[in-house]
């Protein structure tokens, strides 16, 4: 290998054919497809995986500035479309069709990314498609998506399809015990949570080395199986989370932009990479926030799993398996009323994905949970 991708845990089919594809297709030997779609899902690393095929293709293969400047954010021939609220708009798309014909600015290939493309309005879909049948030859896009049912299917088609696929439990758990700070008990349940997904390792791990959420959200879980009133409780320390990782995105970006703005003179120059940096921290915070959000209700959805299967039997394996004591004592119900309880979830994760107000939705989750088990 080349040193490409290191930083994506797994995922060896693909770092492989791509490592090869950048080969040949930087020396003049074989091509890169105009069109790739990235799916499988969550925190398998198909954004990041994404962001660096970009930046390899306006650097030509290499490891040189442009490449640096593309991850960066700072690169003008790498461009991201995001969701905006609950969908991917026309009016985006419709920007992105009118920069199709420009020339590139620095590179000789001008890279688009349009990261969880499953949630194109229709009319964005249909525009964005035309421009897949029949793109600029300097043109390349790389759709993202965790929902591939949900995208177009001529869409699908005039793409390459990537798939990237769990990650070993022994991987993950591998990367866990390497981490300072985690217990082999720790490490060993959090990569069980994780479910093939390093990226959920890696906040997990973050988090029981620093607030421990994950604890907080199973005693409450536990405490609304049990009769507790917790919902309130549960929506605030939710936007607490969420307004912590944003503040976390939001100091990151302005030392980024203070080193910008002292080591670029021009100050044309100078403003347009600061107004990028801007831009990429808007999306960053945006996308960070609503990620907490949902490891949250995917927390609440491992501790209500655990409840079940311990209400049938007590010495079955547990996600959660550090917090087996306290789960064993909250799972007295009848098993149906947990798996209600788990449907209140799946429905509530549903509703988040919709760009619904998350406090609020955690809040009558809550309240739907404790309505439940008190039946």
């Amino acid at each position: 290998m080349s040193g490409r991708f290191e930083a994506i845990v797994g995922q060896a089919p693909v770092k492989g054919h791509f490592d090869r594809l950048i080969d040949g297709w930087a020396s003049g030997r074989g091509g890169l497809h105009h069109a790739y779609l990235f799916a499988g899902q969550d925190g398998l690393g198909k954004r990041a995986f994404a962001e660096e095929l970009a930046a390899l293709i306006v650097a030509r293969g290499r490891h040189d500035d442009a490449y640096e400047r593309a991850l960066r954010g700072a690169h003008p021939d790498v461009g991201i479309v995001e969701r905006e609220g609950d969908l991917i708009r026309y009016e985006q798309v419709t920007r992105l069709v009118s920069e199709l014909s420009l020339k590139p600015f620095l590179a000789s290939e001008r890279v688009w990314i349009v990261d969880e493309a499953d949630k194109l309005h229709p009319a964005a879909a249909n525009k964005l498609l035309k421009s897949l049948e029949e793109p600029p030859a300097h043109v390349f896009f790389i759709l993202v998506s965790s929902e591939e049912e949900s995208l177009l299917p001529t869409i699908v088609s005039r793409c390459e399809l990537v798939r990237f696929s769990p990650v070993a439990r022994a991987d993950v758990l591998a990367m866990l015990r390497a981490r300072q700070g985690l217990s082999p008990g720790v490490a060993g349940a959090l990569a069980d949570v994780a479910g093939g997904s390093p990226g959920r390792a890696v906040e997990l791990a973050d988090d029981a080395l620093g607030e421990d959420r994950r604890g907080a959200l199973i005693d409450a879980t536990l405490r609304a199986v049990g009769g507790e009133r917790v919902a309130a409780e549960v929506a605030a320390l939710v936007t607490t989370f969420e307004r912590r990782a944003t503040a976390a995105v939001e100091e990151r970006a302005a030392a980024e932009s203070a080193a910008v703005e002292a080591s670029i003179q021009d100050e044309r120059d100078r403003a347009w990479h600061v107004e990028r940096l801007r831009d990429k921290a808007r999306r960053d915070g945006s996308r960070r926030s609503r990620r907490v959000a949902m490891w949250c209700a995917d927390v609440v959805a491992s501790a209500l799993r655990d409840v079940w299967v311990a209400s049938i039997d007590r010495s079955a394996v547990l996600l959660n398996g550090d917090r087996r004591a306290a789960i064993v004592v909250a799972a007295t119900g009848h098993p149906a009323t947990y798996a209600r309880a788990l449907d209140e979830v799946a429905r509530t994760r549903r509703d988040m994905l919709l760009n619904v107000d998350r406090e609020l939705a955690l809040l009558a989750l809550f309240t739907r949970i404790e309505e439940v088990c008190a039946s």
